[in-house]
């Protein structure tokens, strides 16, 4: 039975940083402050006492104030992968994996023929029914296709010879084939660190499977023999039901589908699933609803083999309009600290038809936090090849010149907007890095870290200030004193753009405390944004 408590709850200072590095993707490390009342002679004044503390004054330490958190926008490149070199007239617009593996960048993408589309929108506009009708074949002719690159710009497509094409043909770049039934939606690719070689890699995807198989779903799990058994309404359809499956590979390539479906959930997106090293489960990302309108769901199982349903963790909140709802999540980490957990979800725009990319964040992979309502992606302008529709694919991976980044997906088309075969390309979004998320300070600011173990004799800032503005660090003790020499006046003032700038106290590079030591650090901040802080 996996645990519905954060493996994070009741964690207190000082805090052990495994990759040495603080992201302010949230307030996790900013020190909240403390309040207190102190008498005329500065004397801290008890919360109870029958003595009288007149003239009482108040005193705060270590209150932040002047900053904010900010999500940046991506960059964009332009498309690295187009129909015209996949062969594939509807491409990765709903769907792809990404991995960099052992050196190489690995794409697992979502592909259809011009036929199943022309065929698919004809039949869905005719009926109005797209994923019931028994007249449109809704993905019948989808399949997961591989690429790899080894700078993420040159692609290539390797003829894997694993499954047959429409047009009868081997020499494709197939990986996976269709499923059971007639309904294959994209599902994602994840590492398993834990699994034998033979499972090292696995998969989930949505599929749609007979009354049978259903019958057998419910029959096992009835007997005790899974997690819960609550079949949603929604995921019944005529002759089966639609069920999260899974599969399993030692490269990636070569596929084994498991016997029985891991879930009986209707979402036709793209699902995240990934082995949690820390929680040592797996935890799955996918589209679930909630008073009929669509969320990002969670699930957590001990066993890749059962999931138990599905819990929201994001649904439009009061911050959304109310014509906005969440469609996928594009769950990933950070490349260089797997502790930190982002999404980029999609945010769909009814009123306009139009998909932006948020962004959210979590210190446990259990508790989400959506990041201020600034989108880090948007459709291109009129005219572009993005202007429709931009969809994050998983996962973050880091891209030469210090760059990090993640593929995604754009048509020049709204979402439901009717059009015809070739669309859909793929290009990079991507940030300086560590730079997806700033602590700004617009004008003068200050905060404190939390208690930290110290993890390196020195320091370094991932920032940019304006020419006017700077950035001071001052350190202090477990007492709450600054420690001797290493004073906001000592600090030697940071001015400029540096992605890993040592901090200095009069030249000086050591922060003046042993390893293990609990340790604060003070900022003070003008016209200033502060990506990440580094021990080393």
């Amino acid at each position: 039975m996996v645990s519905r408590i954060s493996h994070l709850h009741g964690s207190i200072p000082p805090f052990d940083l495994k990759s040495k590095v603080i992201y302010f993707h949230d307030w996790r490390y900013v020190f909240q402050g403390e309040v207190g009342w102190v008498d005329n002679d500065g004397n801290r004044l008890p919360l109870m006492s029958f003595a009288d503390h007149k003239p009482s004054f108040f005193k705060p330490r270590d209150i932040p104030w002047g900053i904010e958190i900010v999500p940046v926008e991506a960059k964009k490149t332009e498309p690295v992968l187009s129909p015209e070199q996949t062969s594939e007239p509807f491409l990765g617009v709903f769907g792809g994996t990404l991995l960099k593996d052992g050196g190489k960048y690995r794409f697992w993408y979502f592909g259809r023929t011009k036929d199943s589309v022309q065929k698919d929108l004809i039949d869905g506009m005719t009926t109005g029914d797209w994923m019931t009708s028994q007249d449109a074949p809704i993905d019948e002719s989808s399949y997961t296709r591989y690429a790899e690159s080894d700078d993420g710009m040159n692609w290539e497509f390797p003829k894997l010879g694993l499954y047959e094409d429409d047009n009868g043909s081997y020499d494709n770049n197939i990986a996976f084939d269709r499923g059971w039934g007639k309904i294959y939606g994209p599902g994602s690719v994840f590492i398993d660190p834990s699994a034998k070689s033979d499972q090292r890699y696995k998969t989930i995807y949505m599929d749609v499977i007979s009354d049978d198989v259903l019958k057998s779903y419910i029959d096992k799990r009835s007997q005790g023999s899974g997690p819960d058994l609550n079949v949603s309404e929604w995921a019944i359809a005529q002759g089966g039901a639609f069920a999260m499956c899974g599969a399993v590979s030692p490269d990636g390539i070569s596929w084994t589908k498991l016997t029985d479906p891991l879930l009986i959930q209707m979402t036709d997106t793209t699902l995240v699933c990934e082995y949690d090293p820390y929680r040592k489960t797996y935890v799955a990302y996918i589209r679930d609803w909630f008073f009929n309108r669509r969320t990002i769901g969670r699930t957590e199982t001990h066993d890749f083999n059962t999931f138990p349903q599905v819990e929201e963790i994001l649904w439009p909140d009061p911050r959304m309009k109310p014509y906005e709802i969440w469609y996928s999540n594009a769950k990933t980490r950070m490349p260089d600290a797997d502790e930190y957990n982002l999404m980029f979800p999609v945010c769909w725009d009814l009123y306009r038809d139009r998909f932006t990319v948020r962004m959210a964040s979590s210190p446990d992979n259990f508790t989400w936090n959506l990041l201020p309502q600034k989108p880090i992606l948007e459709p291109g302008g009129s005219g572009e090849w993005d202007s429709g529709v931009v969809f994050s694919n998983q996962n973050l991976v880091e891209l030469p010149d210090n760059k990090v980044g993640i593929l995604y997906s754009g048509t020049p088309f709204p979402h439901k907007y009717p059009r015809n075969p070739s669309f859909g390309a793929v290009a990079w979004a991507y940030w300086e890095k560590g730079r997806l998320v700033a602590l700004r300070s617009e004008e003068s600011g200050f905060f404190s870290t939390e208690l930290l173990l110290v993890k390196g004799r020195k320091l370094s800032i991932n920032c940019k200030t304006l020419l006017t503005g700077y950035i001071k660090i001052e350190v202090v003790d477990l007492k709450g004193q600054p420690v001797k020499g290493r004073t906001f006046d000592d600090c030697d003032p940071i001015i400029g753009d540096y992605l890993n700038q040592s901090v200095t106290w009069n030249g000086n590079s050591d922060i003046g405390l042993s390893i293990n030591q609990s340790v604060r650090f003070r900022f003070k901040m003008l016209s200033a944004d502060l990506y990440d802080i580094r021990f080393f």
